[in-house]
């Protein structure tokens, strides 16, 4: 394993010495290119464990563990420091964060998490104050066209969202099947009709409605019956990938706690019974999200939320309406979207029978964001889910009542 210093411009290698260094690290893949930014006040510690995690097959990153695991050569994996910072714990989580976004290291490189202060494992004041450098806003944006467009099968609104989320600054995706099946949290399998196979054939319908420039053959590497671990390059279409309006927004965090949602989800209990997590995909609950997202009212003049019938939603969308039930229960206890069921409406329909109107639910967003005065994107204090959805509950009702 290769120890460098990188001071003032000189590269100092070291070997086995006695030095404690406290600041931010990166580790390189060779082979690839892809980095890890780290943070530590012991940093030649840290080189270990990073080490004897990978070798025990049990590190955080799983992206790393898995490129790793293809030849277990550590001699692959460059380990520098970069800059040592002898200051507070937030300044060096600033600083970290800093090289996570310079190097791009979440989205293109191994670093799990897009921000270098997690509150899962640092208290919450100090993820506060630390959160002040670190844009919370970042996401994916899903065309309607995509949402709605059933022909490119149900695995549509995760394939884009990987697109996005792995797009260079130049406008490139650099991916392999193997890659993106991990990335989603699935097992590559090359057979006939299994998930490789799905998935190039979304990349590839993709590619006859333009959403790229240029683009290896999908079909071809269909044929090839490998998973291959070989990288490809996608050139994507600005203009249908920027577009100003008419889309579904997807937040980092929420695209990373649906990715993980088997974990997320384990052993939850909603009224005294456990989730229902046989055949789920995420690439399911992004469809639905992408759906519901992008038919929120965001006119404040009106509920900030939507209503749909199940039975409107599968039209649209091609989900059948028991899973849709499934996904909603999930999406509200993942405190992603929140729902609720209106009052069944008793109407006559003959002297002496009476029946019921079908009601819609009526959806909202958990958190909400706004602009401050500079134009920064910031979680809206004053929104409130609960005030949201009560209004356009009681629209609802007073319609229905006038029929």
């Amino acid at each position: 394993m290769n120890f460098i210093h990188l001071r003032v411009g000189i590269i100092v290698l070291s070997k086995g010495e006695n030095t404690i260094s406290k600041g931010i690290y990166k580790i390189t893949n060779t082979k690839n290119g892809k980095v890890y930014i780290g943070s530590s006040s012991n940093i030649e510690r840290r080189f270990t464990e990073h080490k004897r995690e990978l070798f025990e097959d049990k590190h955080h990153s799983y992206k790393m563990q898995r490129d790793f695991n293809i030849d277990k050569n550590m001699d692959n994996f460059l380990f520098e420091i970069i800059e040592e910072i002898d200051d507070s714990k937030i300044e060096l989580f600033r600083k970290e964060q800093f090289y996570i976004d310079k190097y791009d290291a979440f989205n293109c490189g191994y670093n799990c998490c897009e921000y270098s202060v997690n509150p899962k494992y640092v208290g919450n004041r100090m993820a506060s104050v630390c959160s002040k450098t670190i844009n919370v806003t970042k996401f994916v944006k899903i065309p309607r066209e995509i949402i709605c467009n059933k022909e490119l099968g149900d695995k549509r609104a995760i394939i884009f969202s990987y697109l996005c989320s792995r797009r260079a600054l130049d406008d490139t995706v650099a991916f392999s099947i193997s890659e993106l099946c991990h990335w989603s949290h699935l097992k590559p399998n090359y057979h006939d009709g299994k998930i490789n196979h799905k998935y190039l054939e979304v990349l590839e319908l993709l590619s006859h409605y333009d959403y790229f420039k240029s683009y290896p053959d999908f079909e071809k590497l269909a044929k090839e019956k490998k998973n291959s671990t070989d990288y490809y390059n996608i050139k994507i279409n600005t203009e249908k990938f920027d577009i100003p309006d008419n889309f579904g927004i997807i937040y980092f965090d929420e695209l990373e706690k649906i990715l993980n949602f088997k974990q997320e989800l384990k052993g939850v209990k909603v009224d005294g019974e456990e989730i229902d997590l046989l055949r789920m995909s995420s690439a399911y609950i992004l469809l639905l999200l992408s759906y519901l997202r992008v038919n929120m009212n965001r006119n404040a003049d009106k509920p900030l939320c939507c209503y749909r019938l199940y039975q409107k939603i599968t039209e649209d969308i091609g989900l059948s309406e028991r899973y849709i039930t499934r996904i909603v229960e999930m999406l509200d206890v993942m405190d992603i979207i929140k729902y609720q069921e209106g009052k069944r409406i008793r109407y006559k329909k003959e002297e002496d029978k009476y029946g019921f109107l079908t009601t819609p639910k009526v959806f909202a967003d958990y958190k909400r964001f706004t602009k401050d005065e500079k134009g920064n994107q910031i979680l809206d204090v004053n929104y409130n889910f609960v005030n949201e959805i009560q209004k356009q509950l009681e629209i609802l009702e007073t319609n229905q009542k006038q029929m």
